[in-house]
């Protein structure tokens, strides 16, 4: 068997502007926000009121954005423990069917992730607002670094769930794992996973480095708050999910037809 020692983990929340929902008179205090947002369909409405007094401002960047999230929440994914396809079943269908309805709104900005264009979207405030886990902050420094400190997280539309997370390990054939598990031990130390939260967001596996300041402490990017909170509040609901081997390549169709139905109308 692999056996990995954890760096990170990965729950999930809503990044927002403050400035920008300010300024189109919606909630903007982290609290009130997640409390006017509990369901998918409020979060919807509250991108229609958005894009009403903002006209080329979504609250979506993508429809695989809400399938992706929405599907991990079901506790399940595309094949199960036993190595079936589950793909078929209604936990994926709802999760399509929501995505399809945040295209069908007309709040979907339809921007693929890690494209000069999504980043000039999150960099001009007409993507005011993202889904993703602890360490899509440091996506949003590299995107907009010019926009720190207007930034705010707090729970998206129903449960967190786990996005990413990482681990490293020694190989079979190392030369000398005694010596790699010193090291990896060192740079896996709570401490240093508490620099690493500071530095750009991958929210520690080692729970004693939850309480350091590094990681409990204000951050600057996210407009002083201590965005620790959310992410472990998230990271405590979020449900077990196996993945499989092949759940990505089995996924890959699923997102590639989504972008289908956002850039050429094709039938959902």
């Amino acid at each position: 068997k692999q056996v990995g020692i954890p760096i990170d983990i990965g729950p999930t929340a809503l990044f927002y502007r403050i400035d920008v929902f300010e300024e189109a008179g919606l909630p903007s205090d982290p609290t009130e926000l997640e409390n006017a947002i509990r369901s998918w369909d409020e979060y919807f409405e509250l991108g229609k009121e958005l894009i009403a007094k903002k006209p080329g401002t979504f609250l979506i960047r993508n429809t695989a954005s809400v399938f992706g999230t929405a599907w991990r929440q079901a506790g399940k994914g595309f094949i199960d423990e036993n190595g079936a396809f589950i793909g078929d079943q209604e936990h994926i269908r709802a999760a399509w069917d929501l995505a399809v309805k945040a295209n069908a709104a007309g709040i979907n900005g339809a921007l693929a992730a890690q494209t000069t264009d999504s980043a000039a979207a999150v960099s001009e405030g007409r993507l005011p607002a993202d889904f993703g886990a602890s360490w899509h902050l440091a996506d949003l420094m590299s995107d907009a670094p010019e926009t720190s400190g207007k930034w705010h997280v707090c729970k998206h539309p129903g449960e967190a769930v786990n996005k990413g997370g990482s681990f490293l390990t020694i190989p079979k054939g190392a030369k000398d794992p005694k010596k790699s598990f010193e090291v990896l031990s060192f740079i896996l130390n709570a401490k240093n996973q508490a620099l690493e939260y500071k530095h750009s967001g991958n929210f520690p596996a080692a729970t004693e480095a939850h309480s350091m300041p590094e990681v409990d402490g204000e951050v600057e990017f996210l407009g002083g708050q201590k965005a620790a909170e959310v992410f472990s509040a998230a990271a405590e609901t979020v449900r077990p999910l196996y993945e499989d081997p092949n759940s990505e390549a089995v996924n890959a169709p699923f997102s590639a037809e989504l972008e289908q139905v956002e850039s050429t109308k094709k039938d959902p």
